[in-house]
């Protein structure tokens, strides 16, 4: 029975196959911090505030490659700042292949986003740069996240 799901698997991923793409994966973006109390803007209030973004690389078949993490500081203005040299590069061959991009605040999950091949593709043999609006309703009265969400610009 396991043999049949792997076939079945292969020949779904046969199927979709694509040209090769090769690009370096860059993440970036801002923050936006909202007032649970008042519903104002404070995003200057989480200055030096640490956001942790785990990437992990899926194949078709069900294959990771990764986790690989990058850590960003913020700024007065909510801006990510990599705190880390350099950027991972990345292959495709295939249109169920994705990368799953996953923003934590100290251990929890501001949430995340999925990119796929037909979304990467046009940056093949180039950067993908994709900016990221982190949105964040804080709890100053708890000193914790209320709630948050992570959208592609």
């Amino acid at each position: 029975m396991a043999f049949a799901d792997s076939c079945d698997l292969i020949d779904k991923c046969k199927d979709t196959e694509q040209p090769e793409i090769n690009f370096d994966f860059i993440v970036y973006g801002y923050v936006v911090v909202k007032s649970l109390e008042t519903g104002e803007v404070a995003t200057s209030e989480w200055k030096s505030h640490t956001i942790n973004c785990i990437v992990t690389k899926y194949y078709c078949d069900g294959t990771a490659k990764g986790p690989f993490e990058e850590q960003y500081v913020t700024d007065a203005s909510g801006n990510l700042i990599k705190q880390g040299i350099g950027f991972w590069s990345y292959r495709m061959d295939n249109q169920e292949d994705y990368m799953r991009i996953v923003f934590f605040y100290e251990g929890s999950e501001l949430g995340h986003y999925h990119s796929y091949y037909d979304e990467l593709s046009r940056y093949d043999g180039k950067a993908a740069n994709l900016q990221f609006k982190i949105e964040i309703e804080w709890d100053f009265k708890n000193n914790k996240i209320f709630h948050s969400k992570v959208t592609l610009l």
